[in-house]
């Protein structure tokens, strides 16, 4: 497989559950995970205008389900169905189509979650409705997946909206997520996200340490790419913030000549070499000292660490050796 500069390392994982029902294929939502009312639902607007923006922020993409959220850290993902509620300005077309029921508007919401191949990285089941609203005569519902009586990811149903063919009907208007580490661990198992956790065992979001394997269809599965952001300059799975690293674990040398150093299974751990404080299985994340500008996300104040060791605890001084991007990688 050919390999190519600048496309596929990127932040959006761009997969199930807990509770008694069945996963969907790949891991999305299945249409029979709605359950019960919420004792405490939100209070706010069922309705709130969005924009698509490319740098809107979550909250702007998503709108009522954006503010529904309860998140512990900041908001991961979000958007809004591609609808209209005039005739004269219908959508171009897409995927997004109006359903006859609210329960089969979320269902197919819900078959498009087919993480990784599509959509995005939410919980199998265990949605519940919170609530139903009548706004300006229109007819909506939201409906939660909590964690720990919390909001994790909240989707906002709604009636009357048109699709590309001109029928109208129930659609998702609305949907937002918290970043994925906020999910318990049975679930991020399921969806194959590596969450990683910091010295004290608390997990910690994938827009700060981002790892994940390779893709089957580039015969990459053997490597695991490795990605660490600035945790004081954050961004969110749409919007990637400041990085600080880009790393691979390349067992069979298919990325030579795209690395600053090379792959090595256990390797002394320079002196010089810190904890980074990130954990996972066991092993602990040390990085080289930062050298020269070697990356593509190449500002003035950008050093990357030529390379990254995982550490286990019982053969301290030893790791494997991670080595460093120079660019992101894709294959074609």
């Amino acid at each position: 497989m050919r390999i190519t500069g600048w496309v596929a390392v990127g932040l959006a994982l761009g997969l199930g559950g807990c509770g008694g029902t069945a996963s969907a294929p790949g891991g999305g939502p299945s249409p029979s995970t709605v359950v019960t009312s919420a004792a405490a639902p939100y209070a706010g607007p069922l309705y709130v205008p969005t924009s698509p923006a490319d740098p809107a922020t979550v909250a702007k993409r998503s709108g009522a389900a954006g503010r529904a959220l309860e998140c512990d850290g900041r908001p991961y993902a979000g958007g809004a169905g591609d609808f209209s509620r005039d005739a004269t300005s219908l959508p171009d077309g897409g995927l997004d189509r109006v359903s006859g029921s609210a329960d089969a508007a979320f269902g197919h919401w819900a078959a498009l979650q087919n993480w990784p191949v599509q959509g995005w990285p939410v919980p199998s089941s265990g949605y519940r409705v919170e609530r139903t609203g009548l706004d300006a005569g229109v007819r909506r519902e939201l409906r939660s997946y909590d964690v720990e009586g919390r909001t994790r990811v909240a989707v906002v149903v709604a009636d009357g909206l048109l699709d590309y063919r001109g029928k109208s009907g129930w659609a998702v208007e609305a949907w937002a997520q918290c970043d994925p580490s906020e999910f318990p661990a049975a679930v991020t198992d399921a969806l194959h996200l590596q969450v990683w956790t910091d010295a004290a065992g608390r997990r910690v979001p994938l827009t700060v340490v981002h790892s994940f394997p390779g893709a089957e269809h580039c015969d990459w599965q053997q490597a695991t790419f490795l990605t660490l952001y600035d945790p004081d300059h954050p961004g969110d799975g749409q919007r990637p913030g400041r990085e600080l690293g880009y790393y691979v674990r390349d067992v069979r040398g298919q990325f030579t000549g795209h690395t600053s150093s090379t792959y090595a299974a256990a390797v002394p751990v320079p002196a010089t070499a810190r904890d980074s404080g990130y954990r996972y299985q066991g092993r602990e994340l040390w990085l080289s000292p930062t050298g020269p500008d070697t990356g593509p996300d190449t500002g003035p104040e950008r050093r990357q660490a030529p390379a990254a060791y995982l550490v286990s605890p019982e053969v301290p001084g030893v790791g494997e050796r991670w080595p460093a991007l120079k660019q992101f990688v894709g294959c074609a």
